[in-house]
Formats: C-alpha cells, structure tokens, sequence
C-alpha cells in the first residue's frame, strides 16, 4: 500500500519505521528540515519536507496514489486541514491522532475513519489497523523477562464462544500467561472469567515469550 504519514514526531518515526518494515511505500511528511533528515536517516521510507496542509506539498508526496493518509501533526487544527484535503482527494482510509477530544466529531464529518486518543495509541492501534498482524508484541515488561502481545482471534480458532475461565482451563493453555484485555471493534472490555472470546477480538496476553506463544497456538494463532 501507499501510506503517507503527516508529521515525524516520536509516533510518526515509530509508524513510519513500523510500516516500512511491512513492505509498504510509506512517505512521511514534516515541515521541519532537520527532523525530515533524522527520520529519513533512521527509517530509509523517502521523506518530504514540507507543510502537509498546503497542496504543493501533497503533490510532492503524490497524494493522487495514497491508500490511506495518517495525521500525527501536532496541532488538530492542522490535522484537520490535512485530513480534509485527504479527504479531497478521495484517498480510502484516513486515520488521526486526536489531541482535544473536542475534534472528534469535526475529523470523522472531515473524513477521518478514525480519531485515536493518545491510548489507543499507545496499544498501536494505528498500525495494527493498517497492518492487522496477528500475533505482535506491544511492550517488553521489567527487564524483558515478561512481553504484552496482541493477537487477533481468527474466524477458526478452536476456542470461539469459549469463556476465558474456560480457555484457561485448558491442557494447552500455560498456566504463566494472563489475559491483559480485549478489543472488540471500538470497545475495550476489561477481562473477567465469565467474558466470551469471538473470531476478530483483538486480545492482550501476558507472560513470558515461551508461554505466549503457546497460548497464541491454543488460540488458533501461529506467532510469527
């Protein structure tokens, strides 16, 4: 995919290296010189130094052939202005960083798909709705003795409509991994013994490599 990302902040260098990885044409954007030369030296995606709410800029970055345009500038007011050019310029799928959760309503009449506060991504929820890995470690805990994954539950998996009391249980499942929560569309659902898993839950498990792992196995996921 085409993917322009908006802003070279500590989260735009993240995205930016993350979907470079992924085998995506991702161009960033920053109106600041010296932070396109850190980003482009760090992440390899080609960079454009310019103001990603003026036009001459969006041209340079070839908007014509965006599948999806990321705002992570650090103004609403100028995400909005480059969420509604996205949006001019018909390209599919147009997520934000929202700062004031005021803006909500204006991104998504602008055309955003999605306003992500500042915890949704932290869970990465921008790349995951880009790149829908599933199996991917979030964060290492302590000194990386522990990680959090995120793992989709896929429309197979062996414990579909299972209770998590009831995955537990299981002789597969290691006793050394905990359920952390679960994301299911737009709702986060604190994890409890009697709550059901579904194909498509976005699920955060706890413990050590080995064990997570063989939980994502329970679960009809193969870590990649």
């Amino acid at each position: 995919m085409y993917i322009i990302v908006a802003g070279l902040g500590m989260l735009g260098m993240r995205v930016i290296k993350e979907l470079s990885e992924g085998r995506h044409d991702v161009i960033g954007v920053d109106i600041d010189k010296k932070v396109c030369e850190k980003a482009g030296a760090r992440t390899g995606a080609i960079i454009v130094n310019g103001d990603a709410t003026n036009l001459d800029t969006l041209h340079e970055a070839n908007i014509n052939r965006a599948d999806i345009c990321i705002g992570l500038i650090g103004r609403d007011s100028a995400n909005l202005a480059f969420t509604s050019l996205a949006s001019a310029f018909n390209v599919p799928k147009i997520l934000v960083r929202m700062n004031d959760p005021s803006y909500k309503e204006a991104y998504l009449q602008t055309g955003a798909e999605k306003a992500l506060n500042t915890a949704d991504i932290y869970m990465d929820s921008l790349v995951m709705d880009i790149e829908r890995p599933s199996f991917k470690e979030v964060t290492e805990l302590g000194n990386g003795e522990a990680s959090v994954v995120l793992i989709e539950v896929p429309d197979d998996s062996p414990v579909l409509d299972q209770s998590i009391a009831e995955i537990i249980m299981l002789e597969d499942f290691p006793a050394n991994c905990i359920f952390a929560g679960v994301f299911r569309e737009e709702e986060f659902i604190v994890p409890r013994g009697n709550q059901e898993i579904r194909a498509k839950d976005r699920v955060f498990l706890t413990g050590d490599s080995e064990s997570l792992e063989k939980a994502a196995k329970c679960m009809g996921v193969e870590p990649s």
